[in-house]
């Protein structure tokens, strides 16, 4: 694998990691909201909820495309040429 190829699998193995632990605080972040919003029926809460779950989804779609580039990346390192 050449420098550039390199540099690209560990930029994306970050950006792998970053958005899994950021999918993982948004949905801790959701739970939270969800507890507060069964002791507190407020359309404030339910209209974050449903951002919140926006963005998770987008997180998770972002996480999900980042893997598959790196395991291209990975499995075209492994090809021999």
């Amino acid at each position: 694998m050449d420098e550039r190829s390199v540099a690209l699998v560990a930029m994306l193995r970050g950006v792998d990691e970053h958005l899994e632990g950021s999918v993982d605080r948004l949905k801790s972040v959701k739970r939270c909201l969800e507890d507060v919003l069964w002791d507190y029926d407020a359309p404030e809460i339910r209209n974050c909820l449903l951002d919140l779950n926006t963005v998770i989804r987008h997180h998770t779609t972002a996480h999900q495309q980042v893997r598959d580039w790196l395991g291209l990346c990975e499995t075209e390192h492994d090809t021999p040429d």
